[in-house]
């Protein structure tokens, strides 16, 4: 009898920790087009955040103070503020925890060819050496200034961008994204920027295989919140097309991705391989 309330409980056991693996599976990856949306998703999202490090970093030079979102940054610039072309360092040394609760460590260098605001002005950030949560970012991104003739000021950003992560693999990608600045750009507040996010890349994800992200639908990206929370992306991989779906505008970090034979997927916006 003992024996039999033994195995019970052993057999009970096994099944909580299956179903609970099969849970973290579901909201991981367990097939090429989920493992794709998680890579794609963790590329957009650094990209976003990198952007929003260098307005930041700009509103504290403006003002002479540092006011980035990392207490232990170093800032240097070749020429003072005001001066251009410039270039602004941002040292994160061997590691420290954002406002925002990533873990920021290395460099990067920032070259700006004009004042921000002005159209056909360009800026490059670069990394060096250079890690988000673990994961190393190597690569560049590229801002153009294209004015404000739509109404609103728009961007060009151009990104060719490797993301190492803490288990040693990598996913890739390179493309154009054109940004407008929907709201908030009648305020000097950042809290109340939303951008509207169109445009296609391709890529490299974890497994080796190539893809391609072309939004269908634009992304929408409030600065008042970390992660995009709507628009859809079309994804695909060989000669299997997924729809990644960020949702209906709540601040959230969790994606869903369509497959091809209409099952549904969670996918984590946020930190997902840590």
């Amino acid at each position: 009898m003992k024996k039999l309330i033994l195995s019970m409980m052993l057999f009970a056991s096994m099944t909580f920790v299956f179903t609970s693996c099969q849970k973290d599976k579901d909201l991981v990856q367990d097939d090429s087009l989920t493992l794709t949306s998680e890579d794609y998703t963790a590329l957009q999202n650094i990209t976003d955040d990198m952007d929003e490090e260098f307005d930041i970093v700009m509103d504290g030079f403006a003002d002479n103070t540092v006011t980035d979102r990392s207490a232990c940054v170093t800032i240097t610039s070749d020429q003072p503020w005001g001066t251009f072309p410039n270039t602004i360092t941002l040292d994160y040394g061997s590691g420290c925890t954002a406002n925002n609760g990533r873990e920021l460590s290395g460099i990067i260098t920032i070259e700006i060819s004009a004042a921000p605001g002005t159209t056909g002005a360009t800026r490059t950030i670069t990394f060096d050496n250079f890690t988000i949560d673990g994961a190393s970012v190597n690569g560049f991104q590229t801002w153009t200034n294209d004015g404000d003739a739509a109404g609103y000021p728009c961007f060009t950003r151009t990104v060719d961008k490797t993301i190492t992560f803490p288990n040693g693999t990598s996913t890739s990608f390179e493309g154009t994204h054109s940004l407008c600045k929907i709201e908030g750009s009648d305020t000097p507040a950042r809290a109340d920027d939303v951008y509207e996010i169109n445009g296609s890349m391709s890529g490299e994800n974890r497994a080796g295989n190539t893809f391609t992200a072309f939004i269908t639908t634009p992304l929408i990206k409030p600065r008042a919140c970390h992660n995009i929370v709507s628009g859809t992306v079309e994804i695909t991989r060989n000669s299997d097309t997924g729809t990644l779906d960020y949702g209906d505008g709540n601040c959230d970090r969790i994606a869903t991705v369509t497959l091809p034979d209409g099952t549904t997927k969670n996918v984590f916006l946020r930190v997902w391989w840590r």
